[in-house]
């Protein structure tokens, strides 16, 4: 069957577990849904990947630039419901800072579309976690992000005992929120009615 019509049924990845020693590997073809603007297929990023030691062998991986764009993406796509998300993000600033060209970053990042993504994920690793930023990045951060209702909204569902999920009204608001373009916003609205559609008829 095509790619693209496997991967529209759930799940989106596959889970392996060694059956000796219970080494798992999560088998993903996408980062985020259709309707976003960030797409790991277009990701020009594949071109710059670094080799990494793993289990005493060299695997490929992403750039610290690209990962931090990867991270931020997939955050928002489960809107930071959990602080391990933000733990990754501030884990690779702390190790990768100095790789990274910032400016190159955000230049990507509005490229994409993603800059608001980016932004947030910034923001909550900075103020969350201590997370170092350089001076002007943090500027812009606090400019697109701010001490808003969606970073409220985030924090206060990661420090209460309430598990009650995101309802779906409120997803659809903060996804809209963070993208940057208004084409992607009414690409989104479409996309995500037709899927929901097809999900309804499936």
């Amino acid at each position: 069957p095509d790619p693209e019509d496997v991967a529209y049924f759930e799940p989106k990845f596959y889970i392996f577990v060694h059956q000796d020693h219970g080494t798992r590997v999560d088998l993903q073809w996408r980062v985020t849904q259709r309707y976003f603007s960030f797409s790991l297929e277009e990701n020009h990023g594949r071109g710059r990947l670094v080799p990494v030691m793993m289990a005493g062998r060299p695997v490929l991986t992403f750039a610290p630039m690209d990962l931090l764009l990867i991270l931020c993406a997939h955050g928002a796509k489960h809107h930071w419901q959990e602080l391990k998300w933000i733990c990754d993000v501030a884990e690779l600033l702390r190790t990768e800072k100095e790789k990274i060209a910032w400016g190159k970053l955000q230049q990507e990042a509005s490229r994409q579309g993603v800059r608001r993504m980016l932004s947030l994920g910034l923001f909550l690793a900075h103020n969350l976690l201590g997370a170092e930023l350089p001076m002007e990045v943090s500027k812009t951060v606090e400019r697109d992000v701010g001490k808003g209702s969606v970073v409220s909204r985030i924090v206060s569902k990661l420090f209460t005992e309430s598990t009650e999920p995101f309802g779906d009204s409120e997803l659809v608001i903060f996804y809209l929120r963070m993208m940057d373009r208004w084409q992607d916003r009414v690409r989104f609205s479409f996309s995500y009615l037709s899927q929901c559609l097809r999900h309804v008829a499936t």
